[in-house]
């Protein structure tokens, strides 16, 4: 009983005086220090009042903590339901406001690596039978149309003298 509480007192302790990170990405919502973070500190503030008044079942402190938080929630699923829209609008800001930037390496840094690829295409599950499979696809393809080598060479010079008075 004496080690339970001592142990939680000490892990307390380390919580509020040791300073921690979480992981990149870790329970991050986008658009949160915009949107919900003001409710959030009115709503906690008023909560806060709420319970050093005895929390009260009614009243004008309890209705405007029933608010404030009503109010908080409702950004909440606000910023959750547009998430990609807030992703999308802070990405196209970024690459206005600083021409410098590389759309295509930020374009992969929002998307991360979720791109998958198939491991399975036309019943062909390893890299060289999938490779032999577009191979065996882009000799069809491109030996589908029949031509005539004279034919080529008449209208390659004839490109080529196009060209060359230009």
């Amino acid at each position: 009983m004496h080690a339970e509480k001592l142990s939680a007192s000490c892990l307390s302790a380390a919580s509020h005086s040791i300073p921690t990170t979480s992981a990149r990405g870790s329970s991050r919502v986008p658009g949160w220090v915009e949107y919900v973070e003001p409710f959030r500190q009115k709503s906690q503030f008023w909560h806060n009042l709420w319970v050093e008044n005895g929390r009260p079942k009614t009243g004008v402190v309890s209705d405007i903590m029933r608010k404030t938080r009503a109010a908080y929630h409702r950004a909440v699923r606000h910023v959750k339901r547009n998430e990609q829209d807030i992703i999308n609008d802070r990405f196209a800001s970024a690459i206005l406001n600083n021409r410098s930037r590389d759309f295509w390496s930020e374009v992969k840094r929002i998307r991360h690596n979720r791109t998958c690829f198939s491991n399975c295409v036309d019943s062909a599950f390893n890299p060289t039978d999938i490779a032999n499979v577009f191979a065996d696809k882009y000799q069809k393809l491109y030996t589908a149309v029949a031509y005539n080598a004279d034919d080529m060479v008449c209208l390659k010079n004839k490109i080529a003298d196009l060209v060359s008075t230009v």
